[in-house]
């Protein structure tokens, strides 16, 4: 059935798509329908040609995410000979499914490559390659050392044995002439609920972890929705907006009728998360009107100068300057943000362009790291610096501050209450009147995830996290400093 490309492997993307079409009897998308999102053959080109950082696959519930961790595992034993995976889940019946779905394929096609019957939890090939399942343990991870850990729905996963996970892995040549495979640890999930493990997960992914993030919703697997069938009876007309009907080509392999089905079944809130991939959010959200759709904005005008004008989608926007914002941290986080600041009929408009986020670095090292950032160079620039800046610091007997300016910035700070800049940043997030006042490069993460994950107590205060509050903090200080440039006529 899958014929010589089934006997060799396959050589590229064209090869892979046909021949995991052949294995599953299924037509993979060869691309996806919504902005920033794959398909799962992105994943399984990424991972089957040893793609640089490991692969964190967020998916809807049903869009195949678990089967094409099996797939994946399949191509590795057969065509990686000597290659060592293994199989984690949030919980043991987790940890099966990717397994029996393997084992099934395996039989079905490849039963004359096994060295033995497969086991419950272990499959063994005459190439030397092997799998086995593991369980959600610490002591079950910390003693393997191989090149692929695949964790599936990690939302479940203990966040002691996730760590634990990362330094099991290493690289090894495999095969005739020693294949070079990469030590990666691949996590699958959907994301349940704000704050859980998947969405930490995928806030730290990019390049400074090596994580490469593989996003499919419902719409990016559907099948091609027929022409006899009408939008305007549709009960996912709505969500779908006609993409559905998209050209002939790009259609996935799950049924309509099944997403009918499910839609019919679960809240609007479940449907959001699970199925189109939407961030859950927290009901006390400090920003609950901070929504990428509406907020995230690529800045394309390189280092800003004053009086430039920006065009944003029929908006006419002068360039005022850049300003910085700086909250000191070595053990916790050490956070510099990179603010262009803009008028658009009188009113300030802020696009957050940039960041550094560092931990256990010198303020020394990090004064280098932030001259080397492009926004640096802005004419004018001023660094909004916590008050605590002003104050010696016992390893350099000097100031913050001090080392900052030392470094070449100027630096200023202004006392204001957390409150008070909490208001005025949510003044720009959702203004009384008008368009959106703030805006954040996509490329900017961790500051995103910050909006979207900053919360307040039981007390109604916002609470320090630990995480998000350095980057809010490092924000309001920016903002603070140049509401205060303003108000002096600098500006």
């Amino acid at each position: 059935m899958l014929g010589r490309v089934g006997l060799r492997g396959p050589g590229d993307r064209r090869e892979l798509a046909a021949w995991v079409g052949a294995l599953l009897q299924m037509r993979l998308p060869t691309e996806g329908c919504c902005a920033g999102h794959g398909t799962p053959l992105d994943y399984l080109e990424h991972s089957f040609f040893e793609g640089e950082g490991d692969a964190v696959v967020w998916a809807c519930r049903g869009g195949g995410k678990t089967m094409m961790g099996a797939v994946a595992t399949l191509l590795d034993l057969l065509f990686k000979p000597g290659v060592q995976v293994r199989i984690l889940g949030g919980s043991f019946e987790q940890s099966e499914k990717m397994y029996g779905y393997l084992r099934v394929l395996m039989e079905r096609h490849f039963s004359h490559t096994l060295k033995e019957a497969p086991t419950q939890r272990r499959l063994v090939l005459r190439n030397g390659s092997r799998v086995e399942v593991l369980a959600q343990s610490d002591r079950s991870v910390r003693g393997q050392r191989v090149q692929k850990l695949r964790c599936d729905e990690v939302e479940l996963f203990d966040p002691d044995v996730w760590q634990a996970a990362q330094l099991v892995t290493r690289s090894e040549g495999c095969g005739p002439g020693g294949r070079p495979v990469r030590g990666a640890v691949e996590a699958f999930s959907t994301m349940h609920r704000p704050g859980g493990l998947m969405q930490h997960v995928l806030e730290e992914a990019g390049a400074a972890s090596g994580r490469k993030v593989f996003a499919w919703c419902v719409w990016d697997v559907l099948e091609r929705c027929p022409d006899w069938r009408q939008c305007a009876s549709c009960p996912l007309a709505s969500d779908c907006g006609g993409r559905a009907k998209r050209v002939e080509g790009k259609g996935g392999f799950v049924k309509i009728e099944d997403v009918l089905i499910m839609r019919g079944r679960v809240s609007t809130g479940v449907w959001k998360h699970e199925m189109l991939c939407e961030r859950p959010r927290y009901e006390d959200a400090v920003f609950g009107g901070f929504l990428r759709e509406t907020h995230l904005r690529t800045w394309t005008g390189g280092v800003p100068r004053a009086g430039e004008r920006v065009t944003l989608e029929g908006r006419e926007l002068r360039v005022e300057g850049a300003i910085a914002g700086v909250d000191f941290g070595y053990r916790h986080a050490f956070v510099c943000l990179w603010v262009v600041v803009l008028r658009e009929a009188g009113r300030r408009v802020a696009w957050v362009v940039d960041e550094l986020v560092t931990r256990e670095k010198t303020l020394a090292r990090n004064a280098e790291l932030m001259c080397q950032r492009p926004f640096s160079r802005a004419e004018g620039l001023i660094v909004g610096c916590d008050n605590a800046g002003g104050q010696v610091n016992g390893q350099t007997g000097k100031t913050d501050e001090r080392v900052l300016r030392e470094a070449g910035f100027v630096t200023k700070k202004r006392f204001l209450r957390i409150e008070e800049g909490v208001a005025e940043l949510a003044e720009l997030v959702s203004p009384a009147e008008g368009a959106v006042r703030l805006l954040v490069d996509p490329g900017c993460g961790r500051t995103i995830a910050a909006l979207e994950g900053y919360r307040r107590g039981k007390d109604g205060g916002a609470i320090k996290d630990g995480t998000h509050d350095h980057l809010i903090d490092a924000l309001r200080y920016a903002l603070a400093q140049r509401s205060n440039e303003t108000k002096m006529g600098t500006y």
